[in-house]
């Protein structure tokens, strides 16, 4: 055991929350890609991201197959690429790699590097927790599904913030109230099917509960947001319509940056507090036969 000291679920868990938790103190301006790149770089990038708005429905497919067939050939190597022991060192890889491309001011399309690094960490320490309960795929599935929640949740207001304070001024009330429509729809494959996992699964498997650190963090998370609100909805970067390119929002303010930073921490701590037990660290292994403590 000593050789796999730093496998064990219980270092990852600690190091996870470090890296969500630090998240929000990360202060800096970030470089778009339609600043840097060109036209054909930013469409291969939007594609891209459109890909990756629907992961949770792909893996909602994924658990309903696994559910119905879990002898599928298919099924059991995805069972076993899912294991602890390839799962782990990933997810490290890419949170190495977000804060390298990070530090080298590598150009973003949306969001930011140390958000991809939280939504690796968030990802990685859920699943080490639910796969002392789980399969290997359904502890990813479940992981896949929360971190979906997590990310729609927080983007539909996010999106109405940005369409009424930013867009509503430059394009109009009727032009605007339809773009919050659609931005709205656009996150259902994102929040709605990541909300679809966790119900089917905990209905399943009786894996969540309410309790009082689901409230403290939940409600830490929406006085933030209101409190984002109230001091004018300040972001880094906002659309242009006339320029048609994302500009840099001046002065740069930081305690507004810390603000949305911090809701999306308590946002994610609120959804991970229902899978949390508090015999989550006692001796055992995981389903690969890792130690997790």
């Amino acid at each position: 055991m000593g050789k796999r000291k730093w496998f064990t679920s219980k270092f990852i868990i600690y190091f996870c929350l470090i890296i969500i938790v630090s998240s929000a103190f990360f202060f800096y301006r970030r470089v778009m890609a339609d600043w840097t790149l060109p036209p054909n770089s930013i469409a291969v990038l939007a594609n891209l991201h459109g890909f990756t708005m629907g992961i949770p429905f792909y893996f909602l497919l994924i658990m309903y197959w696994s559910l119905e067939q879990p002898n599928h050939k298919f099924i059991t190597w995805l069972e076993k690429i899912c294991d602890y022991k390839y799962v782990m060192p990933v997810c490290m890889i890419g949170i190495v790699l977000s804060f390298v491309v990070f530090y080298l001011n590598v150009p973003v399309m949306l969001g930011s590097w140390t958000t991809v690094a939280l939504t690796i960490a968030g990802t990685l320490l859920i699943y080490s927790l639910a796969v002392k309960k789980l399969s290997n795929l359904m502890a990813i599935v479940l992981s896949v599904g929360i971190m979906g929640m997590w990310i729609g949740f927080w983007e539909v207001p996010y999106q109405w913030g940005m369409k009424l304070v930013y867009d509503l001024p430059q394009i109009g009330t009727t032009l605007a109230w339809n773009m919050i429509y659609w931005e709205s729809i656009i996150e259902i494959p994102m929040a709605g099917c990541g909300l679809w996992i966790v119900i089917v699964l905990n209905n399943k498997y009786k894996l969540f509960s309410f309790n009082k650190w689901f409230y403290i963090f939940f409600g830490l998370y929406v006085a933030m947001m209101v409190l984002w609100f109230v001091m004018g909805f300040w972001v880094d970067v906002w659309y242009n319509w006339d320029a048609q390119k994302w500009i840099q929002t001046v002065p740069f303010d930081k305690p507004a940056m810390f603000t949305y930073k911090i809701s999306k921490v308590f946002m994610l701590l609120s959804f991970v507090a229902l899978l949390w037990r508090r015999d989550d660290f006692k001796v055992g292994v995981h389903n690969s036969g890792l130690p997790i403590d």
